[in-house]
């Protein structure tokens, strides 16, 4: 069984209070990586042989190195996930506490069919290559490769095992714990499924820091609040946001497939994308018509299903 909650109509939250429930996840994840920065600057700073130790020195030399430590950006990700993801499930538990208590209305759903996950991992790996290739394509990835290269250079670095731990595995399920485990379920206790998921995402877009990554997370995170919604499931967006990074990192550390990309190579780069796109629509068409995880009881005010069947056919 698996325990929901939705819009809470009798929940009363101050807006203070709701603006900080919203944003303390995600400065908590800001405020880890700023630490592990700064640490390992530090200690960069004082392994040097040829350095001569003073408060101010250390201090101005570490600021310094701050910004060189980010050759090592894929290893200080990997140490932020392990050090943030614990914290992360601990909030979520939290919350789920929380939801047990006598002001929320909780229903409680089966769960999804297995084969439902496996949809969500091929809708990830398909969405991300459609999205990206569209990008391509319409020219805006041309117009905004600039803001986005800092970043390109720091996730990709050749070190294919360890790009696909963290950037592949480890981060979309920090990220997930944040923006659908806490921020999109917490905006759905004061809002329905709509709202929810537009503000998520815009909330996820911005959290990527350039335009082009702007774009892509904002469709891709309407895409990962969708099936959270759908499944009731955290594992249903972590396994959507494993595909879509795992074969962006594939993607951009293969050289023959970057052949697609090429100029001189159109037909083949729209005959992949209009296939990625076929299975995007099949996928998702099964995800939407097949994962209809029946609701099994609630508690609260609400009435049961089988006594809507009976108000609803007069029995």
């Amino acid at each position: 069984m698996v325990h929901w909650t939705g819009r809470q109509e009798r929940l009363q939250i101050p807006y203070l209070q709701r603006f900080w429930g919203f944003i303390y996840p995600w400065l908590i994840y800001e405020g880890i990586s700023m630490l592990v920065t700064y640490v390992f600057a530090f200690y960069m700073v004082m392994t040097d042989p040829d350095f001569n130790p003073t408060v101010g020195s250390v201090l101005e030399s570490t600021l310094r190195l701050s910004d060189q430590v980010y050759a090592y950006y894929l290893e200080l990700s990997l140490v932020i996930c392990l050090l943030t993801i614990p914290l992360l499930i601990l909030f979520f538990s939290l919350d789920r506490k929380r939801e047990r208590r006598a002001d929320f209305t909780v229903e409680t759903w089966q769960h999804a069919a297995p084969w439902g996950f496996v949809l969500c991992l091929l809708c990830g790996i398909s969405a991300s290559i459609v999205l990206n290739h569209v990008l391509i394509y319409s020219g805006i990835y041309a117009m905004l490769e600039s803001s986005y290269e800092s970043s390109a250079e720091l996730l990709f670095k050749g070190n294919v095992p360890l790009e696909l731990i963290s950037v592949g595995l480890l981060t979309p399920v920090t990220e997930e714990l944040i923006f659908r485990g806490l921020i999109y379920r917490r905006i759905r206790w004061i809002s329905n499924a709509l709202p929810a998921v537009l503000f998520s995402a815009v909330i996820f877009a911005v959290f990527h820091g350039n335009l082009l990554q702007g774009i892509y997370s904002f469709v891709m995170g309407m895409l990962l609040a969708f099936v959270y919604e759908r499944t009731h499931s955290l594992l249903a967006p972590i396994l959507v946001h494993v595909g879509a990074n795992l074969v962006s990192v594939l993607l951009t550390e293969s050289e023959g497939l970057q052949s697609v990309y090429l100029e001189g190579n159109e037909s083949l780069f729209l005959l992949v994308t209009g296939g990625m796109m076929l299975l995007f629509v099949i996928v998702f068409y099964l995800f939407y018509a097949r994962i209809r995880p029946a609701r099994i009881e609630e508690k609260g005010p609400a009435v049961t299903l089988d006594h809507e069947r009976e108000e609803q056919y007069g029995t």
